[in-house]
């Protein structure tokens, strides 16, 4: 069942109602680190701990927190009681639009997937996103409430999460409102983000990048893309393209500075399996280097050398605390990883040297996921 939280008749708009902005930082607060004292919730949102307090209880009778039993600190004074969120008692739908498909998730406000769909789509104009979109949402409800959907696309997205301003890879046209059809049919908020960006959001938020407040991420695939996130924000830039242009600099076999986007994609790494001989297909490919076969791991070599220039430079701008490398040629670096480490380290300060370097391994309705992940964002700040 789809429910608009801004409806009297929904439980997020009753807690909004009675503690608004404290409550809604409370449950952001549980929902990212799980069970907390209402004290430790004070200090860590700089509240007083009747405002917790109240904040907590106006959760709990809505059914969105709940009181677990005290905990034994080992120090004088009351016992602390954990308060932990609700996660499932409100959903959230995610829609990643790909060649000829809508890939679609239902997650909980933590980003727990429940369950996946997808439908086929025959164009990705936006009446075609929106259908795709529709059909998703209608064959993921369920008995929980949905509050809200989140849908990732390869394009460049306005500050308003509405409107599409640059896509190349989709036949929508720019500056169209991806979103206001699919909320007149569901009665639900819907906003739309860059697929990498969502991907970003979601490693901040429930991922590895939870325990950073620092890091940088760049996808390899069909494009290059990356992201910077600093003190807990995705960085944007001015016109909203930061990172999506394809326009990061590397360097090619010669030397010569190349837009990053031209090198470091599958078409052009498929392209070095054909001057060695190899099938030039990617799954062949990365199977190929794990087994740690030579031709193989040259093409993973070459990749690394188009790929440390660029990775050094925003290393040495950024200073991050970790780098997250994902996409689907990322396993291909798997193998190479440790030569990858050392030939960043030879162009970084020394005290960047020691960054962690983690590949993920997203799977393909992750893209979803952090889609999902988009559409909890916004609930949070309504």
């Amino acid at each position: 069942m789809f429910i608009d939280p801004r409806s009297p008749d929904s439980p997020w708009h009753r807690v909004l109602g009675t503690q608004g902005d404290v409550a809604r930082r409370v449950l952001d607060v549980l929902l990212t680190d799980g069970p907390t004292p209402r004290t430790r919730l004070a200090d860590r949102l700089g509240v007083t701990t009747g405002s917790v307090t109240k904040a907590v209880r106006t959760l709990t009778t809505e059914g969105l927190a709940e009181i677990g039993p005290a905990a034994v600190s080992g120090t004088v004074g009351r016992p602390l009681q954990p308060v932990s969120a609700r996660a499932d008692e409100l959903n959230v739908i995610g829609c990643k639009v790909v060649p000829g498909r809508v890939l679609g998730c239902r997650a909980n406000l933590m980003g727990d997937v429940l369950a996946r769909a997808e439908t086929p789509i025959p164009a990705t104009t936006a009446q075609w996103i929106t259908t795709g979109c529709l059909e998703m949402a209608r064959r993921l409800d369920a008995d929980r409430p949905v509050v809200g959907l989140g849908l990732g696309v390869g394009g460049t997205i306005a500050r308003d999460r509405r409107t599409l301003v640059r896509a190349p890879v989709l036949e929508a046209t720019p500056g169209q409102d991806l979103v206001a059809d699919i909320e007149r049919e569901l009665g639900i908020p819907v906003h739309v983000e860059n697929d990498l960006r969502s991907l970003v959001e979601m490693e901040r938020r429930i991922g590895i990048g939870r325990h950073v407040g620092s890091f940088i991420m760049v996808t390899l695939g069909e494009g290059l893309g990356a992201c910077i996130v600093d003190h807990g924000h995705a960085v944007t830039g001015a016109t909203g393209e930061a990172g999506l242009s394809q326009w990061m600099t590397t360097l090619d076999e010669e030397g010569r500075p190349q837009p990053g986007g031209r090198l470091l994609n599958t078409p052009a790494i498929l392209d070095q399996c054909a001057a060695r001989d190899l099938p030039a297909e990617l799954d062949p490919l990365i199977r190929a280097a794990e087994s740690g076969d030579p031709r193989a791991l040259q093409v993973a070599d070459w990749v690394v050398d188009r790929l440390v220039p660029l990775l050094a430079s925003l290393v040495s701008f950024t200073d991050p605390q970790l780098i997250l490398l994902g996409g689907e040629l990322s396993p291909l670096l798997t193998p190479v990883a440790d030569g990858l480490a050392a030939r960043l380290a030879g162009l970084v300060s020394p005290l960047q040297r020691t960054i962690p370097i983690h590949i993920a391994d997203w799977e393909l309705g992750d893209w979803a996921r952090g889609a999902a992940v988009i559409a909890v964002e916004e609930l949070l700040r309504v």
